[in-house]
């Protein structure tokens, strides 16, 4: 067995060390390590193999030694824990995970620079209800990868000609003629919008575009097995070298799941491809990414790296660091930072009802005793009063108890009222971080905690604000209001909207302020939009930015 990079180790029953081998697996003892070779079908021997390491007391480590690691999704893991943000409620939340974590505590996961590569539609890795985790140095990928991708190479009247990426694969004989399949080989549902997207023949821009331009041919004809032309009714509009995208839009798997896990480090990953959201952190405290690149591989021409958000943080404690990062080619947000507003359904004394109203969040438990909950009104997202809870009882997937130490003082409408856990609020930092190639906000920012966006660099392209500090109680849903933020030595290019948008969803006339203290200064705009701040309903705004580059908005 060849030794992990950078170790002593030159095979089992070394003479200082006490060693077995199982199953490919060295464990040596007093450090705990176990080692893993590369394999094109490896599912099984890691989830054994992580099943030994649970039994280990103390801290331990699986090293990979560099190669390819290939999963296939027939020993995948399932997983049947709701995810924020992706499937409508009633719909099966089963997750195919290829590598899944389930209670492991004190444990490092060291990649050696290895690719994990996955062979069908399923999550990469989930992690329940575990401590203390430090997962680096590997990059992860799909055989097939969800976003399909085709080039446009020639353009002739009323047709257009495609080089179909290898990735992407399809089939000319279903009912409707040209259609993609997906990563379990079967033919992708004709009768679904498909979301589309366009990059530009530099990848500057990567832009939603209204038009399915495979449903919308009349005809086709197949030039070669990556080669494609579509005849249309007017001339098509576009540019030579511009890679359009198709997703099917169902969110059913992840790439990354965190769930209910505590102080977790991710350092040194290439998340080239990722399905559904691609890091998503649920119900987590402490949560640290460093030299994280979430893009394509290089040379591999393809454009899109995450099928919808790059990073999702929905209702997480502590603290939440996102630094030194490099993000490309995403199907919505790079970084999504927000809470859960869920609905006032009744109070009884000292209990209340609530229950989730945006059809794709549900499922999970957004509570815990000794939290600080805040009653909001869902017209004008002022806190109305605060409360702490003693007790929490699920009543179903949709609907949970809370007992409260006190009742609460006030009567509320239910159809107007929401409530917010202050409690599952981080302190966020973002800092020295890339984002290129995107068609919505950079970083979508929604935290009651003490949150700072320091030095980066936002591309934005797209008509969406760089950074968005929102939050609304009539569509996602997604809390919270900002109490303390500082925005700073960050540089904005190509804007063409305000960089900044400060502005919460609000439904009524209100003069009260729904956010705290914002500090913005030391950034600059290149090629931007005359209005670089858009803002309203601040309880105290610094900004050095000039009066002509800001506008108060209500």
């Amino acid at each position: 067995m060849s030794p992990a990079s950078g170790s002593s180790w030159t095979g089992c029953g070394l003479s200082n060390h006490i060693g077995i081998c199982i199953m490919g697996v060295f464990m040596s003892e007093p450090e705990k390590r176990f080692l893993l070779n590369p394999s094109e079908d490896c599912g099984s021997v890691f989830r054994e193999t992580l099943a030994q390491i649970k039994d280990v007391t103390g801290a331990k480590t699986l090293i990979l030694s560099p190669g390819r690691y290939v999963f296939r999704k027939r020993d995948a893991v399932l997983f049947p824990q709701p995810v924020t943000n992706t499937l409508v409620r009633g719909s099966d939340p089963t997750k195919h995970v290829g590598l899944f974590l389930d209670g492991l505590e004190d444990f490092t996961f060291e990649g050696n620079g290895a690719l994990l590569l996955f062979d069908g539609d399923m999550t990469a890795l989930a992690l329940n209800h575990c401590r203390n985790i430090t997962l680096k140095n590997v990059a992860v990928d799909y055989l097939r990868p969800r976003v399909s991708e085709m080039t446009l190479v020639r353009l002739d009247g009323t047709s257009a000609e495609f080089a179909i990426h290898s990735d992407s694969k399809y089939t000319v004989d279903s009912p409707d003629g040209f259609c993609w399949v997906n990563a379990d080989g079967i033919p992708e549902d004709r009768s679904v919008w498909q979301i589309a997207q366009c990059a530009s023949p530099r990848n500057k821009s990567n832009l939603r575009i209204p038009n399915d331009h495979i449903r919308d041919a009349e005809r086709f004809e197949l030039l070669s097995p990556e080669r494609v032309r579509f005849h249309y009714k007017t001339p098509f509009q576009g540019a030579i070298g511009a890679v359009y995208q198709f997703r099917h839009p169902t969110r059913n798997e992840d790439g990354i799941f965190l769930h209910h896990c505590r102080n977790v480090e991710i350092n040194g990953l290439h998340l080239r491809f990722t399905p559904g959201l691609g890091v998503v952190a649920q119900l987590c405290e402490n949560l640290e990414i460093r030299n994280h690149r979430h893009a394509p591989a290089e040379g591999s021409r393809r454009v899109c790296a995450a099928f919808a958000d790059c990073v999702q943080v929905s209702s997480c404690r502590g603290n939440v660091v996102i630094a030194d990062s490099f993000f490309s080619g995403t199907q919505d947000d790079p970084i999504n930072i927000h809470g859960t507003y869920l609905g006032l359904e009744k109070v009884a004394g000292k209990e209340i009802v609530v229950k989730f109203r945006h059809p794709e969040t549900w499922g999970f438990v957004p509570f815990e005793p000794g939290d600080e909950i805040a009653v909001v009104c869902g017209n004008s997202l002022r806190r109305l009063e605060f409360l702490r809870v003693r007790e929490v009882n699920p009543l179903d997937l949709l609907t949970i108890s809370l007992i409260l130490e006190e009742p609460p003082r006030r009567t509320y409408v239910p159809e107007e009222t929401v409530v917010e856990n202050l409690s599952a609020n981080p302190d966020a930092w973002i800092e020295n971080c890339t984002f290129q190639c995107y068609p919505t906000r950079g970083l979508l920012l929604s935290s009651a905690g003490k949150c700072v966006v320091r030095g980066n660099t936002f591309y934005q392209t797209s008509r969406s604000a760089a950074i968005l500090i929102a939050g609304d109680a009539r569509s996602w849903y997604e809390s919270g209001s900002v109490r303390d933020v500082e925005i700073s030595g960050n540089r904005f290019v190509g804007c063409q909207s305000p960089a900044i948008s400060i502005t919460p969803e609000i439904y009524v006339k209100s003069d009260t302020p729904v956010y705290g203290k914002i500090a913005i200064h030391g950034n600059t705009f290149n090629n931007c939009t005359n209005i670089w701040l858009q803002y309203h309903h601040v309880e105290e705004l610094i900004a050095d930015i000039s009066p002509e580059h800001m506008e108060l908005s209500k």
